[in-house]
């Protein structure tokens, strides 16, 4: 008998812990668990919003730093402070310029900016290989191939994928220089600005000591959502001299403005 007694009250207390196991301690478990692949998913998520951040404001960054070679305004009188600034040193003097607008295309720019189409068109692994790229080109390449891709997120009502529109300033001016060697100095100083410079003509005219030059630089104007990120000009202090002329300041439209 003691031992039946003692079978039923070992069968009764271990059904009391299966049951209680089953309705207590089974269902925290799976709650654990649960919460834990949550949490987990939440951290994965966590470091997928971190990389992106980081990614667009590396994008940010990028963006300043091609708008320094290619922005999405003309900026010419940027442009003239600082022909202005090579003027002085390289003892040239510019007599006369004159600027023209033009729309080109985006082959022209890469040719400007010593860009290969087949560099900015291959796959990373390709371009993982080419380490001995200088690295203003590779600068740039990365810059103008960061716009191009831009410019096909951005959506279309009539093609998607369609390319930034490019327009061109040339400028063409008359400069007076004492010695050739000077006039090579200002012409490397010219197509060593952060902005893309090309030099597309130099004539010699009937004067010994004048020349005829024309350079071209590049905007993007379809490029709006970075017009924020647009480097203010430089301009110089006032002189305090009076203007004698009551003259309305004349308005300059250019093209894709």
């Amino acid at each position: 008998m003691k031992v039946l007694v003692l079978a039923a009250l070992s069968l009764i207390v271990l059904s009391g812990l299966l049951i209680f196991y089953m309705n207590k301690v089974s269902p925290t478990q799976k709650e654990v668990r649960t919460i834990e692949k949550q949490i987990t998913q939440d951290i994965k998520l966590l470091e997928t919003l971190q990389k992106q951040i980081e990614e667009q404001q590396n994008v940010k960054v990028d963006t300043v730093a091609l708008q320094q070679k290619v922005p999405v305004q003309a900026l010419v009188d940027q442009l003239l402070l600082d022909i202005r600034a090579l003027e002085k040193s390289s003892l040239n003097t510019v007599q006369n310029i004159g600027v023209s607008y033009s729309k080109t295309t985006m082959t022209e720019l890469f040719q400007a900016s010593g860009v290969s189409l087949e560099a900015v068109n291959s796959s990373p692994k390709e371009n993982s290989t080419n380490e001995s790229i200088a690295s203003n080109s590779k600068e740039t390449e990365e810059g103008v191939a960061t716009m191009e891709t831009e410019a096909q997120a951005s959506p279309s009502p009539n093609n998607a994928s369609v390319q930034p529109e490019i327009y061109k300033v040339v400028l063409g001016m008359t400069v007076k220089t004492p010695t050739f060697a000077d006039l090579e100095k200002f012409i490397l100083g010219l197509e060593n600005l952060k902005r893309v410079i090309k030099v597309d003509t130099l004539n010699l005219t009937e004067e010994v000591d004048t020349y005829s030059l024309s350079i071209s630089t590049f905007y993007v104007p379809q490029m709006e959502g970075v017009v924020e990120e647009l480097l203010p000009a430089s301009y110089p202090l006032p002189s305090g001299k009076i203007n004698p002329f009551n003259v309305n300041k004349p308005i300059i439209n250019t093209p894709g403005s």
